[in-house]
């Protein structure tokens, strides 16, 4: 069952993120990282692709990193998954070079729960250092 977000309810803006910044699944599992396509100081919206073991619902600790930083045990819980027509986009491209099949690209939204002042201080900083300035 797919899950909605009305993106009306934020109450901090979601910054488009450059491409290359990532979420992932913690180290025990073997699932591809997400791309973080943008975030804000309360969540994230990430694309992945359908047919990864991603678990149906995210309650857990991830991890986010870009280039040489990141953002360690972060806690989230899943607000929305839905599938996305994207062709263009570039994680579509590679996975249909990778694959003998077409497959689908999902966007994920998620919430942070419970950040300690470290990782809310190192989320302002991911925040800023890795958003798109010009849209």
């Amino acid at each position: 069952m797919e899950k909605k977000y009305d993106p009306e309810q934020r109450v901090f803006p979601r910054y488009p993120v450059e491409r290359g910044t990532f979420a992932i699944f913690p180290a025990v599992s073997r699932v591809l990282p997400g791309v973080i396509v943008d975030i804000s100081r309360t969540g994230l919206a990430f694309l992945y692709l359908d047919g990864e073991e991603w678990p149906p619902e995210m309650s857990g600790k991830y991890h986010l990193f870009g280039d040489d930083f990141h953002v360690d045990g972060v806690c989230v819980t899943m607000i929305s998954d839905i599938k996305v027509a994207c062709e263009e986009h570039p994680l579509y491209k590679l996975a249909l070079q990778n694959s003998s099949s077409p497959l689908a690209v999902r966007r994920r939204g998620v919430c942070f729960n419970d950040l300690n002042q470290e990782q809310q201080a190192d989320l302002d900083v991911f925040i800023k250092r890795f958003h798109k300035m010009n849209g």
